[in-house]
């Protein structure tokens, strides 16, 4: 620990602290790759790093974003205090102290706010708001949340906000219900590459079974203010991919593909759905088949056709 690291590059909130002896830059890239593919897979590979390089700070962090994204609060803050422990002893240049006091601050906040200490993750938010600045994460909006669950926002909703300021205000299904009309290809804007459901996707059906299954405990941690939950129903759209390894690795443009599964995400711990859309397999993740759907319509479909075929039959008598 006595030995400072040298180069450091940032990935997805993450940093790469590198030095001889204590980093492999191409094994810690795919680390994060894989974790965001596969969170059990990460898991494994994460073990295997920090057994070969015991010193890099960053691959812990990257181990308790992992547990958080399951939900396991108290494994992850043990591991961020013991390795915040480890930076605070060990020699390091202030560049690099800083870039991983943001790693850990980013966890600490995402802990509070999924543990429901809305005052704690306030604090937090704004002791180091100067972290935010350069990622895709919005301060106000957590901000807004927390305040909202603490009864301290006293705004109403206004047409002239975004979509998630005002359910954040006050929940509207009918606004949901709007939004989602961008992810169905008979009528998603012009948008590029936006993910989409196919015409046959049964969206009113599809719902009935969504509400039976949320809140419950098959949910993924995956931001600061929102549950994902994972459903499966093949052949459902098109998915532009893992969104949060393209914002992290890629510029270029990515072609949307067939998929089997969809996500749904939510308020924390609630029924009150953001958005619905395509989703790649969500590896690593629980999540509820919904293919029984087609199969009933299926039978439906061969029961109408025996109707029709003994009135086709007997229409003349």
């Amino acid at each position: 620990m006595g030995k400072s690291y040298h180069n450091r590059e940032k990935h997805d909130g993450l940093v790469l602290e590198t030095g001889k002896n204590y980093y492999n830059t191409n094994a810690y890239d795919k680390l994060l790759k894989l974790s965001n593919e596969d969170v059990q897979a990460g898991f494994k590979m994460c073990e295997d790093y920090i057994e070969k390089y015991p010193e890099d700070c960053s691959a812990y962090i990257a181990y308790a974003h992992l547990l958080i994204k399951l939900g396991r609060f108290d494994e992850a803050s043990k591991i961020i205090d013991e390795t915040e422990i480890m930076l605070n002893k060990a020699n390091r240049k202030a560049d690099v102290i800083n870039l991983l006091t943001k790693s850990i601050a980013f966890s600490r906040i995402k802990i509070a706010c999924y543990q429901e200490k809305y005052d704690v993750a306030l604090r937090l938010c704004g002791k180091y708001k100067y972290i935010f600045d350069g990622f895709d994460i919005d301060l106000g909006l957590i901000v807004g949340y927390c305040r909202n669950k603490l009864g301290m926002c006293i705004q109403e909703r206004d047409d002239n906000n975004r979509y998630l300021v005002n359910q954040i205000i006050e929940y509207s299904y009918d606004s949901f219900r709007e939004h989602i009309e961008k992810h169905f290809i008979d009528t998603k804007k012009d948008n590029g590459n936006a993910s989409y459901f196919f015409s046959d996707f049964k969206i009113e059906e599809v719902l009935r079974e969504i509400y039976k299954n949320i809140p419950s405990d098959k949910k993924a941690y995956l931001g600061f203010i929102d549950n994902h939950y994972f459903f499966k129903y093949d052949n459902c759209g098109k998915c532009q991919g893992n969104a949060d390894f393209r914002r992290a690795h890629e510029k270029s443009r990515v072609v949307p593909k067939t998929t089997d599964y969809f996500q749904v995400v939510t308020f924390p711990n609630s029924a009150d759905i953001i958005t619905i859309c395509p989703c790649e397999t969500p590896k690593g993740f629980p999540y509820v088949d919904l293919n029984y759907l087609k199969e009933e319509d299926i039978v439906k479909t061969k029961r109408k056709s025996q109707i029709d075929k003994f009135n086709e039959r007997y229409k003349n008598y």
